[in-house]
């Protein structure tokens, strides 16, 4: 079941923005204009389809990449500052990476190219898409494909 709610926030390189995203609810999504960036924000309760779970999977990967300590420290502070579990990751990807950021600074962006580097072994983004692009982009450029396609 879809909740239909306001995005909360769009993270790109060009900042932050607090417009309201706005719903397009036979597919579920909503999209918000950020400046030159269309975001697109999954509003499901959890992950449903393959491309998320290949998420999910692949932020615990890279976050394996630093240590079975950090990545159980990552994942409690998420949850108990931003209340973010690892299986709403998907619909909440730019409150993850903003989050992340804030826990890790400028490695976070480092932990984005694992995650993307998973999501490309795993098939589920091509690699030119990916090619310097932040995980929030290449996400929503899945998400674009995901809409263009049904």
């Amino acid at each position: 079941m879809v909740k239909a709610r306001w995005a909360k926030a769009c993270f790109t390189r060009q900042g932050r923005s607090s417009e309201r995203a706005e719903m397009l609810p036979q597919s579920g999504l909503c999209h918000a204009k950020v400046r030159r960036c269309w975001c697109l924000i999954e509003l499901r309760d959890e992950p449903t389809g393959v491309f998320d779970q290949a998420l999910v999977d692949s932020v615990s990967a890279a976050l394996d990449a630093l240590g079975p300590t950090v990545k159980e420290s990552i994942f409690l502070l998420l949850q108990r500052r931003n209340s973010i579990s690892p299986d709403q990751i998907p619909k909440l990807v730019g409150e993850f990476v903003k989050a992340l950021q804030d826990v890790l600074g400028p490695t976070a962006r480092v932990v984005e190219k694992l995650i993307i580097a998973g999501l490309i072994a795993r098939k589920q983004v091509p690699a030119n898409i990916a090619q310097g692009r932040s995980l929030l982009e290449v996400v929503g450029a899945v998400r674009m494909s995901q809409i263009s396609q049904s």
